[in-house]
């Protein structure tokens, strides 16, 4: 085993640990503890706002680094953030135009009913997407050898 793969296995192992005890702070929170009760959110909720910054920071800057080292990666960029909008606006135009009571009681107008149809459609054909693409890779892979 060479001293790359064995770092690139490290890497993996410490982001599955971060993730299990970040999953863990998160859902074992009691609900009858008064200190969390009183304040605006509890210590999970501000780690995750946390991980999610800083998971954000670093694909941004290794995008960055991508394109700064291929520029032509810089298509693939632009082509991905092509189809997302096309999927997004796809998602918005399936919107109904009749916004349940329930919802307009509290306080959810049209265009926020539709931006968020259109989001949890990305979402749906996005994690399909990767389904399917993690699902051929392994298939490749079992091939290559």
């Amino acid at each position: 085993m060479n001293a790359k793969r064995l770092i690139t296995y490290i890497y993996y192992g410490i982001v599955v640990l971060l993730l299990l005890i970040f999953m863990y702070r998160t859902y074992t929170i009691p609900s009858d503890n008064e200190v969390l009760q009183k304040g605006p959110a509890s210590f999970g909720l501000w780690q995750s706002y946390i991980y999610i910054g800083v998971a954000v920071l670093a694909a941004l800057v290794l995008s960055l680094l991508g394109i700064i080292q291929k520029p032509k990666a810089l298509i693939w960029t632009i082509a991905g953030i092509v189809v997302l909008a096309v999927l997004f606006f796809i998602g918005k135009s399936m919107a109904s135009d009749v916004v349940p009571q329930a919802m307009i009681d509290d306080g959810v107008t049209l265009k926020d009913f539709q931006f968020s149809h259109a989001g949890v459609w990305v979402a749906g054909i996005m994690i399909g997407l990767t389904i399917v693409l993690a699902v051929a890779s392994s298939v490749k892979t079992m091939f290559d050898k």
